[in-house]
């Protein structure tokens, strides 16, 4: 099994080039380098378990991406407060504290996934037991 995180991708970036504006559009180039690296990688008939944010309007290129895989969608939530606490504790972040989009946030708690976790209420050890479950079940 092959896993990559969007975190872990972007860490391969040196952090000076991050500094906001130094390199025009590198995080949308970045995302468009991942998702097409785990395209790839399911080509070569490997299993994936991916880890980013999928905004819905990001939904239509998944979907031409990785149309002919089966793909389960597991949505990893907490409530807004914590993410904002979260946010805070990071020591990853180049530019700053990152505000969560409240848009964005709404938008994607109305997405329809085949799993939920909630990160708030659960263990992390419950949560990826739940996950792996829910994957073997669908074998």
């Amino acid at each position: 099994m092959f896993y990559q995180s969007l975190d872990d991708f972007r860490r391969s970036i040196r952090p000076e080039y991050w500094i906001s504006g130094r390199v025009p559009g590198l995080f949308e180039r970045v995302v468009d380098a991942y998702v097409s690296c785990l395209r790839e990688v399911a080509a070569r008939r490997l299993d994936i378990v991916a880890e980013s944010i999928i905004l819905p309007s990001d939904l239509p290129r998944y979907a031409e991406l990785f149309g002919e895989f089966d793909v389960c969608l597991i949505g990893i939530t907490c409530p807004l407060r914590v993410i904002r606490e979260r946010e805070l504790r990071r020591t990853d972040r180049y530019n700053g504290f990152l505000e969560p989009d409240l848009a964005g946030y709404e938008e994607l708690k109305g997405h329809s996934y085949k799993l939920l976790i909630d990160t708030s209420v659960e263990s992390t050890e419950t949560s990826l037991s739940r996950i792996l479950d829910h994957l073997s079940e669908q074998r």
